[in-house]
């Protein structure tokens, strides 16, 4: 039975890399509260001898049954005395070892606290000469974090950020202060904070996995209740008061929160939308700044045992002005009024080697979701099967949970599996056919879509690595056709995609890393005939890096990539995960023809003291200027360096 979901052999040898990748790769660029959170697990190694049951299933590339199993070896047969012992308890790899023990310690004494002042000074400066401006505030990008951890008492945290075009240093504001272990392990936390619970459907924060190198990993929510935000997310946190009291088997959280949101007004002085980018860079993002008042409640029980998990979670919410858009076609199912409300339940249970997992939920305007899971480990096999559907009348803006768009309007059904044919060979597949059976905001009919995903993996040996891809996706949209010579109108066509790719991995010395990867991308639009007719189109594209890491000493890392990238629109884009300054999220969508490169410098200047610099820069030959909603710039090459200071361990 694998501890490891969608890890390679030597993974390990790509810090802030191949694991990160394998799990994020498909996610928001924004999303960097997800890549943090990995981060700090890899800065902040848990002892296997303390950490609990509940702690331990929040780690998103572990196995849920692995998991399980260590707490109740540890539980049966006393502490592990070593790495050895636990490696021969538990009858671990070699490679997971070596992947485990970046996050993990195992001591058998109590370990000193770390350094609990954290401290974080981060900026981003873009070289380039922006004309037709409309911001209103300099180009540059810049955040400054504070934490404080007293081990297990309390923790504090601090955020102040300027997003590019933005014109005040604190645009975005946010903290917390948090006691922990008031009372029987209860927890109090006062200023901004999120919610995890369930499986998404009632109350998620703004990010979670989607569909990647691993069948299971995206599938399974890995909530971890209340926490402090203290992250550049701009707009899906709460402000107020969170608590969580433990009561034997029960767990109880309750939550107030009272806070402004950004949102753009109907003449009549109804909210026309919700703004959810927290940039306030232009005249007009200025003036929709803070113009609704939410005031939400909520609150969760939880039921644990030996074998799963039950509970309820539901909110309700009060809004200053009523929320009316104004287009009854397109928001036809889009939330309208002045309150709302949310209540769900949900499930994790294991049945031997069987995980079950699911929630139901329903919204105020009597619109249902549901996601029912199951995870079958089988030791050198892995299946997975998950079913959803969710009415187009759920209204909910707090969820996130499995699907293809929001958690609206979506029916689907994604099964998957691994096998791990030796120590050397691993084969990933998946299969996601969906549905939305009412129109979308741009597309005025139900359309469907599937997506199919297989991957091998092939270790040669402890320093050599292939990865083999090949991704088929379907999905209708909406094009121009010619009814006659003179008249056009839109129709319903397939777009049918495939993006194949080949990776290789290798270590020829302990201080040196290499990895070459070309990605292919192919797009065609079949040709319709009838009363509609237009003729069939292709689209290519492709990309080709190689990456280099050289630590020439134990307190200096550099990394260098240099990409070639050709496609013929930005419909046939190939997107590039790349390394950056930790805890940026980076995803390129790169398009055109032309060549990027950028070096990565990272130092460990003293214990308590690391400097990370990130230079960069795209020369694409298909574009004479560089253009964005908010500005132009008139030559083919874009710069930019990140520079970041981390102060504590």
């Amino acid at each position: 039975m694998s501890i490891l979901l969608g890890i390679n052999q030597i993974s390990h040898l790509y810090a802030q890399g191949e694991i990160e990748e394998a799990l994020l790769e498909n996610q928001h660029e924004e999303a960097s509260e997800l890549l943090e959170h990995l981060l700090n697990l890899r800065q902040h190694p848990a002892d296997l001898n303390r950490i609990s049951l509940r702690t331990l299933l929040t780690y998103p590339f572990l196995s849920p049954f692995m998991v399980r199993n260590l707490i109740r070896d540890r539980s049966v047969n006393g502490p592990f005395q070593s790495w050895s012992d636990f490696q021969k308890r538990l009858d671990i790899q070699e490679y997971q070892l070596r992947v485990l023990r970046d996050y993990f310690t195992i001591s058998l004494s109590h370990l000193t606290q770390g350094d609990p002042l954290q401290f974080r000074w981060h900026h981003q400066i873009p070289f380039k000469d922006l004309e037709n401006s409309r911001y209103i505030g300099s180009p540059w990008k810049a955040y400054q974090r504070l934490t404080f951890d007293s081990g297990s008492h309390w923790r504090m945290g601090l955020l102040t950020e300027k997003d590019t075009g933005e014109s005040r240093w604190n645009d975005h504001l946010v903290g917390y202060v948090e006691g922990r272990n008031l009372f029987h392990g209860s927890r109090l936390l006062v200023g901004n904070f999120r919610v995890e619970t369930g499986q998404g459907l009632v109350l998620w924060g703004p990010y979670g996995l989607f569909k990647g190198a691993d069948p299971a990993s995206p599938l399974k929510k890995r909530p971890r209740g209340i926490l402090g935000h203290s992250s550049t997310e701009e707009t899906l946190y709460l402000s107020g008061i969170a608590s969580e009291i433990h009561a034997r088997s029960f767990r109880i959280t309750a939550f107030v929160s009272s806070r402004s949101l950004d949102a753009t007004l109907n003449e009549d002085g109804s909210v026309k939308h919700i703004r959810t980018t927290g940039l306030h860079r232009t005249v007009s993002e200025m003036a929709a700044m803070n113009r609704l008042h939410e005031t939400l409640t909520g609150g969760r029980i939880e039921h644990t045992w030996n074998w799963g998990t039950v509970g309820m979670t539901g909110w309700k919410a009060q809004y200053s002005k009523n929320i009316d858009p104004n287009d009854p076609v397109r928001y036809y199912y889009d939330f309208r009024g002045d309150k709302n409300h949310v209540v769900g339940i949900d499930a994790d249970l294991y049945l031997w080697r069987i995980n079950l997992f699911s929630e139901v939920a329903r919204s105020r305007s009597e619109g249902w979701a549901f996601i029912g899971n199951s995870i079958i480990d089988m030791g050198r096999s892995l299946l997975v099967f998950s079913y959803r559907h969710f009415d187009p009348f759920f209204q909910n803006s707090r969820s996130h949970s499995f699907c293809t768009s929001d958690v609206s309007n979506e029916e689907g059904f994604y099964w998957g599996f691994r096998y791990t044919f030796s120590k050397q060979t691993r084969l990933s597949f998946y299969y996601d056919a969906y549905r939305r059976p009412w129109r979308t905001y741009s597309i005025p009919v139900p359309v469907r879509g599937d997506d199919l995903f297989i991957q091998v993996d092939q270790a040669w040996s402890s320093t050599v690595d292939l990865t083999l891809r090949a991704r088929f996706n379907r999905r209708e949209t909406m094009h121009e056709g010619f009814l006659n010579e003179d008249l056009t109108t839109s129709f319903l066509r397939d777009r049918q995609g495939r993006v194949s790719r080949i990776e290789l991995r290798y270590r020829p010395m302990s201080v040196l890393s290499l990895k070459s990867r070309f990605e292919t991308v192919a797009l065609y639009y079949p040709e319709s005939r009838g009363i509609v007719s237009h003729p069939a189109t292709r689209e290519s594209g492709f990309l080709f890096y190689q990456d280099i890491g050289f630590r020439p000493q134990s307190s200096v890392n550099i990394s260098v990539r240099w990409i070639f990238f050709d496609t013929d629109s930005y419909d046939s884009r190939v997107y590039e995960f790349e390394g950056d300054v930790p805890g940026v999220l980076s995803i390129r969508p790169l398009y055109g023809k032309g060549h990027r490169g950028y070096i990565i410098f990272r130092w460990k200047i003293a214990k308590n003291l690391r400097f990370c610099l990130k230079g960069a820069v795209t020369f694409n030959n298909k574009a004479e200027s560089w253009h964005s909603e908010n500005y132009s710039a008139s030559n083919n090459t874009h710069k930019q360096i990140n520079i970041q200071f981390d102060f504590g361990s």
